[in-house]
């Protein structure tokens, strides 16, 4: 009895299935250029690579070759399973979560590691301070010779130390990775007393008792004035530009970049809404369920082992 009822076999599995089913010596498949019924080497039957084709295929099969046909509706559909299964699997990749990106990202490293200028030239001042702080401050010039005071000998030990400070802070600004405004902050102060105590000398330098004797400002007194105004502003640029420099925030892929604060507002696309309760086991839950559906795929030999690890360590991530 011929069987009339035609399994679906279009749209082809694969464009050339030499055996796609066998029973015996006799074996049904396609290439081009159609279907083709054989008994071991020997083409019995062909047909065109068509649907009508397969129809007639089927017809041949189901009523001269039935235990054959009976292979070929089987080997149908343990395709159509698989491909429902391939397709099952697609969705269920197509649904995962997407991996989360390295914390540092090329933008954030840039950030971290970019040079302030006010930085940098804070600690050029502050060598300057501590450089002016060792020079004379002061020279006596008489008909006799000339007579010079180092800054050591007076508030020049003052104006070292806070050259040290303010060489500190210089390089807490430059590469700390926090603070950056705090560090800026303390080397402004700094110099601003650096400056005050050098001016404070440069004004009060003693008036000779003769005119035979002249007294001038040292070179190293000047130095620690230039150094301490130029560190003053140096100090006021590294602050303003730590406040405004840019905060990247990465969040499951997403960046931003602000001014100094995070924005309220601030929603990233995939940011899931609140968790309600249960739903951290429900989620442990549909992981094990994928988990079975890939062993399982894998167990059918549909999945290959680089596939699966690779689905599964998605899945686990």
């Amino acid at each position: 009895m011929t069987d009339t009822s035609v399994p679906e076999l279009f749209p082809l599995p694969n464009p050339y299935f030499y055996v796609f089913a066998q029973d015996g010596k006799m074996s049904f498949g396609w290439e081009e250029p159609g279907f083709y019924i054989k008994a071991g080497s020997r083409t019995r039957h062909s047909f065109p690579l068509t649907s009508e084709g397969w129809t007639a295929a089927w017809e041949v099969m189901s009523s001269s070759y039935p235990q054959l046909a009976a292979k070929v509706a089987s080997s149908i559909e343990r395709t159509a399973e698989q491909t429902a299964r391939r397709q099952e699997l697609a969705r269920v990749a197509s649904n995962l979560p997407a991996a989360r990106q390295p914390v540092t990202s090329v933008e954030q490293q840039a950030v971290a590691h970019s040079i302030s200028p006010g930085a940098a030239t804070m600690l050029g001042a502050g060598a300057l301070v501590a450089l002016g702080s060792l020079l004379p401050w002061a020279t006596a010039t008489t008909p006799f010779g000339s007579i010079s005071k180092d800054g050591t000998s007076g508030d020049g030990v003052i104006t070292l130390i806070l050259a040290a400070i303010a060489i500190l802070s210089g390089i807490l600004c430059l590469h700390g990775e926090k603070n950056k405004n705090g560090w800026a902050g303390l080397g402004a102060v700094v110099f601003l007393l650096a400056g005050a105590a050098s001016i404070y000398d440069m004004s009060s330098l003693p008036i000779p008792a003769t005119n035979l004797v002249i007294v001038s400002v040292g070179i190293g007194l000047w130095l620690c004035v230039i150094g301490a105004i130029v560190g003053l502003i140096a100090a006021c640029v590294a602050m303003y530009t730590a406040s405004e420099a840019p905060i990247v925030i990465a969040r499951s892929g997403i960046s931003a970049t602000t001014n100094g604060t995070p924005p309220a507002a601030f929603e990233p696309a995939n940011e899931l809404p609140p968790k309600p309760p249960g739903a951290g086991v429900a989620l442990s839950t549909s992981v094990a369920d994928e988990l079975t559906k890939l062993a399982t795929l894998k167990a059918d030999g549909v999945l290959t082992d680089d596939e699966f690890g690779a689905q599964k360590a998605k899945l686990l991530s």
